[in-house]
């Protein structure tokens, strides 16, 4: 978040050199305690929330997962999904994030069957 700005009124942002970093220290983490791979999850739910992503390195050790995120009904929620995954860096695994409640609110949570056939098909689905 900038200075001023208050979560859950602007989105706060990062970019690729920022989360590569973070996957830097987790590989680093999982190698020095050999322990089996972890899934670092970023949520997005706009563009410019991560900037420069074309700056992410994968890392060893390190599934780096984009989770569209957002609340919203199907038709929103899939648009926002193709904007999202556009022109992802090698590497990058796909995540989707629904919600119980906001995304019925006014509408209807996306089915299992809607969400799979998105393409490319979400690798990590998650429900809050």
């Amino acid at each position: 978040m900038g200075a001023g700005e208050v979560p859950g009124d602007s989105y706060g942002h990062t970019d690729g050199h920022e989360l590569t970093e973070v996957a830097r220290y987790l590989s680093d983490v999982v190698e020095a305690h050999d322990l089996p791979q972890k899934p670092l999850v970023f949520h997005q739910v706009a563009t410019s929330v991560v900037r420069e992503q074309s700056a992410l390195r994968p890392q060893p050790g390190v599934a780096l997962i984009k989770s569209a995120d957002g609340i919203g009904s199907p038709g929103l929620k899939r648009g926002t999904w193709r904007r999202l995954v556009s022109d992802l860096p090698d590497g990058l695994h796909t995540g989707f994030k629904l919600f119980y409640e906001e995304d019925a609110q006014g509408s209807r949570l996306m089915t299992p069957k809607e969400v799979l056939a998105l393409r490319p098909q979400p690798e990590y689905v998650m429900y809050e």
